[in-house]
């Protein structure tokens, strides 16, 4: 995977990192290593994945987690239409 310049995050990979998740947690922390000269994508639609159980839990601290992380690592958000999904299928 070296050769690409942009990857795409699905919303998993984020909860494992931010969440720290035992088995996966490592790995992800391994994989922002190795492609820290990656540009990093996601979609709208991983944000509302990672963040309906931080407001329904009104958990502010893993709400600023995501977007400080989000920024942090300059993770562009992209909004899907339908153009979009019709190309991703």
């Amino acid at each position: 995977m070296t050769e690409y310049k942009k990857v795409f995050l699905d919303t998993s990979p984020i909860v494992y990192y931010l969440e720290k998740s035992g088995l996966y947690y490592p790995k992800m922390k391994k994989f922002w290593n190795d492609y820290k000269n990656c540009d990093y994508v996601t979609s709208a639609v991983t944000v509302t994945e990672y963040l309906t159980y931080p407001y329904r839990q009104n958990n502010i601290k893993l709400i600023n987690a995501f977007y400080a992380f989000a920024d942090g690592m300059d993770i562009e958000i992209k909004s899907i239409d339908k153009m979009i999904a019709e190309k991703a299928a």
